[in-house]
């Protein structure tokens, strides 16, 4: 029989492209998967008639994390957490318990440390769960001592029993894990919690955020509270593919465009038109009237940007045929840049 080295020398003498006849070897698969790249098959021919092992496989990848919409904590912050891990750790309890109340993550760098640290001290073990979010549950698997991230019992019996604080710690255990559980429990109490209360379960949903929640969120939108409305709003925005988004989409269609200018048109820039209007609709889907102090926008160039801000940035370099670099420079020619970079740096933080 024909060797596959002879028939292949063969192939790529006469430029042939006929089918190898396989030899009942070991190595008869991996030949005709490459079979139209004679150099690279006369190469695995070679070294298989060198050593007689196949290939290797690399390993398949894990499947990502869930997304942790969670903001990063600062930097002074994530110093802090440097010292602790590297020193006496009496804090550290403290500066979870911090961490999360303000509905923070900590750089996701530091998490097998703290992980480490939490697996060695039990009683830090809840608030470590909820700190380490989605990334934490994720990593788990890898790592034999940390099989408590997703061993730990939670009792459900805290929501109907335990203090605010407690039940909200309750769910943000449950958003790591079972996020479709704890959007059911919230819903249970929805309508007999202050305005507060409302505003702080919805900060837990940044946490496995994805689009089954989404149905609750958009009746959110109606609530009586403008800071319940806000937070609605801000989680939406941070949906991929939220009917807000595509809401606000629909809102700038037509008023961004990408235009040639200079010399044989090489230059280019984005002309916008303000939205014009601020409407009932708008308002509901967390459209704030007045800029905040500093932000030197006026009003209809602040709507627009939060319009802007609520789509996800991929979308403009697709819409509008640009990388991200082109689209920066384009906004920089046009006297709109500031609404333009506002809107894409607060769309970037969130998505």
């Amino acid at each position: 029989m024909i060797t596959y080295r002879e028939q292949l020398r063969t192939a790529a003498l006469l430029g042939s492209t006929a089918a190898l006849q396989p030899e009942g070897s070991p190595l008869d698969p991996w030949v005709h998967a490459i079979a139209n790249c004679n150099l690279d098959a006369i190469a695995l021919v070679t070294a298989y008639e060198a050593i007689a092992a196949l290939p290797l496989q690399a390993p398949s990848l894990p499947a990502a994390s869930m997304p942790d919409h969670r903001p990063e904590c600062g930097a002074v912050a994530a110093g802090h957490l440097v010292e602790l891990l590297n020193q006496p750790r009496a804090l550290m309890p403290e500066w979870l318990g911090l961490l999360n109340g303000e509905n923070l993550r900590p750089p996701a760098e530091l998490l097998p440390a703290l992980l480490d640290v939490a697996t060695t001290n039990t009683m830090l073990r809840p608030a470590a769960i909820v700190a380490a979010g989605p990334i934490g549950v994720w990593l788990a698997p890898h790592r034999p001592e940390w099989a408590w991230l997703l061993t730990t019992r939670l009792d459900e019996g805290v929501w109907e029993t335990g203090s605010f604080a407690e039940r909200l710690d309750l769910l943000r255990e449950l958003r790591l894990r079972t996020p479709a559980r704890a959007l059911e429990l919230a819903q249970t109490t929805w309508q007999t919690e202050s305005a507060e209360q409302r505003r702080l379960i919805l900060e837990v949903f940044s946490a496995g955020l994805s689009e089954e929640d989404e149905d609750f969120l958009e009746t959110a939108l109606d609530d009586r509270s403008l800071t319940v409305r806000r937070a609605a709003a801000h989680l939406l925005a941070s949906l991929p593919g939220s009917r807000l988004s595509e809401r606000m989409t629909q809102r700038l269609s037509g008023r961004i465009e990408l235009k040639r200018t200079g010399l044989l048109g090489r230059g280019r820039r984005l002309d916008l038109t303000p939205l014009e209007n601020l409407d009932p609709q708008m308002l509901r889907d967390g459209i704030e009237k007045k800029p905040p102090a500093g932000l030197k926008l006026g009003e209809r160039a602040w709507w627009t940007c939060q319009a802007i801000a609520s789509i996800p940035p991929s979308y403009w370099a697709e819409a509008l045929k640009s990388n991200p670099a082109e689209l920066i420079q384009a906004a920089k020619e046009t006297e709109r840049d500031d609404t333009f970079m506002e809107g894409w740096h607060t769309a970037t933080i969130r998505n």
